[in-house]
């Protein structure tokens, strides 16, 4: 059985993404298995079949979540902080995320490592509600260049995928945290991964409703194709920032590799003609 009808049916028919938002989520966890097998270094290797289901999973309704965020006006707010695990409430968002939390802790792992799991999914999750309830209240918070950096980290899910691999592998995010270099290497991946995930969707996101890509943005203020050459420049700056950054923490840490190796996988899904960044 596909990994894809696997899903499905774990779904349960409470909630589906689009073909080509199934496709991308796809196309990154072949493409992250491609790069790890051929990654020919110690302590990082091939996800099980278990943990590729659950890595799916993961970003499946991550994926619907935002959507869910950015398309529906017809929801409930969810204290997401305060959810108790197996009872989400009536709300189909929180019924979604604890069918999620429930399969990662039948996984298993170590306590920390579990609840770094939690606490990123549930920062993205609190991010996108603020965000949402500004919208319900009529709100037009003139947000910044630098809100956006601050939030990119967040707001890309990096973070939450990255502490999703650190468990799925085994390794040490939960005690990285404190880390001023790993979290500038954090930092950094984030908003590359968001800066380069606006230059890809600019076309679909000028047609959804309260857009927050950078390019958008800035088009605003700049006239030309002066919004995207800027975004380029931050591009080249902060992979220049990203490389002193894991030149700082070592060649030996498998955590920088797992990272490395993530964004280079986002990096290919986002250069596939059509299949989660074209206009809907």
């Amino acid at each position: 059985m596909s990994l894809q009808t696997q899903l499905t049916t774990w779904a349960g028919g409470l909630f589906e993404l689009s073909r080509s938002e199934l496709g991308a989520a796809t196309a990154f966890i072949q493409g992250y298995d491609q790069l790890v097998s051929h990654w020919a270094r110690p302590g990082l290797s091939p996800l099980t079949d278990e943990d590729r289901l659950l890595l799916l999973k993961d970003i499946a309704v991550f994926v619907w979540l935002d959507d869910a965020f950015t398309s529906s006006e017809h929801r409930s707010p969810v204290a997401w902080s305060h959810l108790g695990p197996g009872a989400p409430g009536p709300s189909r968002e929180a019924q979604v995320f604890d069918r999620l939390h429930s399969s990662v802790r039948d996984r298993g792992g170590s306590p920390k490592a579990l609840g770094l799991w939690l606490s990123t999914g549930v920062a993205f999750l609190e991010l996108q509600e603020r965000d949402w309830a500004e919208r319900q209240r009529g709100e037009s918070r003139q947000w910044t260049f630098l809100d956006y950096l601050l939030e990119a980290e967040i707001n890309s899910t990096i973070q939450h995928m990255l502490a999703t691999l650190s468990l799925l592998h085994g390794l040490d995010m939960h005690g990285r945290m404190e880390d001023p270099v790993f979290r500038s290497f954090l930092r950094n991946i984030g908003v590359l991964a968001r800066l380069l995930n606006d230059l890809s969707s600019v076309e679909r996101e000028r047609q959804e409703t309260a857009p927050r890509n950078v390019v958008l943005f800035l088009e605003g203020q700049v006239d030309g194709e002066g919004p995207r050459s800027i975004i380029e420049a931050r591009v080249k700056a902060h992979r220049e920032h990203l490389a002193r950054d894991r030149t700082s923490l070592g060649e030996a840490d498998v955590l920088a590799d797992c990272g490395m190796l993530m964004l280079e996988a986002i990096e290919r899904v986002y250069k596939l003609p059509g299949i989660r960044y074209e206009p809907r």
